[in-house]
């Protein structure tokens, strides 16, 4: 796929992904090598210009098992200081991409990449059901100015 996408719903009430726009060919990783974090970070940036944002935004970055890119969701987008998101529709999203592993990152407005507790417990409750949903939760990554912290060490 290698595709910005968004979750809707058909005429019959049937979730589906609608896809936005193209992911530039030299970000979709056609050759499946294992992406480090700061290619991950560079793909949203040069999309979404996350670390500049006036509000916090949720991204969920789905691969295959090859690591090639299946697509990029927003997941939320909150306010100054919080973004909320549905378990539900991260699984969704990652289950009609065909994706099997995982990446989500979000932006800090200030620019301070410090997780906060929220961050930390959310971070925990998606590491556990994606472990129950068969997926491989890889990292959650949160976005500063020219910065990022990686919360699952490892």
């Amino acid at each position: 796929m290698s595709a910005v996408v968004q979750l809707v719903k058909d005429k019959d009430g049937f979730m589906q992904l609608k896809r936005l726009r193209e992911i530039p060919a030299r970000y979709s990783n056609p050759a499946g090598n294992y992406l480090s974090y700061r290619d991950i970070v560079e793909i949203v940036e040069h999309l979404f210009d996350l670390s500049s944002q006036a509000t916090e935004y949720m991204y969920v970055v789905g691969f295959d098992m090859r690591m090639h890119v299946m697509g990029i969701m927003e997941l939320g987008h909150g306010s100054e200081f919080e973004v909320k998101f549905e378990l539900r529709e991260l699984f969704a999203s990652l289950m009609l991409m065909r994706a099997a592993r995982f990446v989500l990152l979000h932006n800090h407005v200030h620019g301070v990449t410090v997780p906060s507790n929220a961050d930390q417990l959310r971070t925990l409750q998606v590491f556990d059901a994606a472990k129950l949903m068969g997926f491989e939760f890889l990292n959650h990554i949160v976005v500063g100015e020219g910065d990022y912290t990686l919360i699952l060490e490892g």
